[in-house]
């Protein structure tokens, strides 16, 4: 099933910039993200692709990481990091 969310009123002012990293279930997000943010840059997570100088240089208001648990390893690899269980 799908959902999407809508706001009964319109936000007047949005959020410049949001960047996204995320595998194809933020499709489900995108109706609800774009009347939150101005901007929205998306880019593919999965190996080798999780680049911290691309995110620098986007410079954005928001940043939202989207991976499904089987992703969670490409992220410790390429940033050396562990999430709490």
């Amino acid at each position: 099933a799908k959902i999407s969310i809508r706001f009964r009123k319109t936000n007047p002012k949005k959020i410049h910039k949001l960047f996204v990293k995320c595998d194809s279930f933020y499709e489900s997000m995108d109706f609800s993200a774009r009347q939150l943010f101005d901007t929205i840059v998306t880019r593919t997570s999965g190996p080798g692709q999780l680049k911290p100088q691309e995110l620098l240089d986007a410079k954005p208001d928001v940043f939202i990481l989207e991976i499904v648990e089987r992703g969670e390893i490409y992220v410790k690899d390429e940033l050396g990091i562990s999430f709490l269980e």
